[in-house]
């Protein structure tokens, strides 16, 4: 169990614990031989954010509050693991453009609501072509995150290829539509925005002419995602309402 419970969400102190696993780092000295140990705290984390959510509900009944604290705690869990993955594991000494990455989350997920056990959706949004950097950050985020004993559904893509795919597949783009920022390269987020007006136009343009629809009935399936979040005070759209 964690050394402190603590009572209020994201249940733990997100510097602290930075902190804790750069010692352990420092005293292996190797990050293949600091994994179980690094492993074993995250797992004791994960125990006691999930004993004080279910404390909390416990104690006010509030199942939304109780959700948006679970994906507060997802959050910071993610944004510790992505910095000591950069810091400590796979650290770019002279990184490139190419060397950067934001993490978002997508679907469900993004709307700032989970409930125990969800599965996650990340996707791992990159400036240009995949480098083996990217690869190799994505993947040890991920290999940790399965062995904490998430589900996660994940995608590593470009911008570009962001557009072209939700153009294509509405599933894409409503998640897409859905998604916010985790944490990393603010550059590569702003980019997404500036193609957000483009992937609705494409969306709305395809389905128009796949079905024959008019235009209000194209607006009505893009709003969906909108209407869904109606509902979710304080949840940030990545990609800007634009129809």
């Amino acid at each position: 169990m964690d050394k402190a419970i603590h009572s209020v969400a994201p249940y733990f102190d997100p510097q602290g614990v930075r902190d804790e696993l750069s010692d352990i780092f420092r005293a292996h000295g190797d990050p293949l031989q600091a994994r179980p140990e690094v492993l074993e705290r995250l797992k004791a984390l994960v125990a006691s954010a999930r004993q004080a959510a279910r404390a909390g509900l416990e104690s006010d009944g509030n199942g939304r509050r109780c959700a948006a604290g679970i994906s507060q705690f997802q959050d910071e869990l993610i944004r510790v693991l992505y910095d000591y993955t950069i810091w400590h594991v796979y650290r770019a000494t002279n990184p490139s453009d190419a060397e950067r990455m934001a993490i978002v989350a997508t679907g469900g997920y993004g709307r700032g609501l989970l409930a125990p056990w969800s599965d996650i959706d990340l996707l791992f949004l990159l400036p240009y072509k995949q480098t083996p950097w990217g690869e190799s950050v994505a993947e040890y985020i991920l290999y940790i995150l399965w062995d904490l004993g998430f589900k996660v559904g994940h995608a590593t893509r470009t911008v570009a290829q962001c557009v072209k795919l939700g153009a294509a597949d509405i599933t894409i783009c409503t998640s897409l539509l859905d998604a916010r920022l985790i944490h990393g390269d603010d550059l590569v987020v702003a980019a997404l925005l500036e193609a957000g007006a483009e992937l609705r136009v494409a969306v709305y343009q395809a389905r128009v002419q796949e079905r024959g629809a008019d235009r209000d009935v194209g607006c009505a399936e893009l709003d969906a995602p909108r209407a869904r979040t109606r509902h979710v005070p304080d949840t940030h759209a990545l990609v800007p309402q634009y129809v």
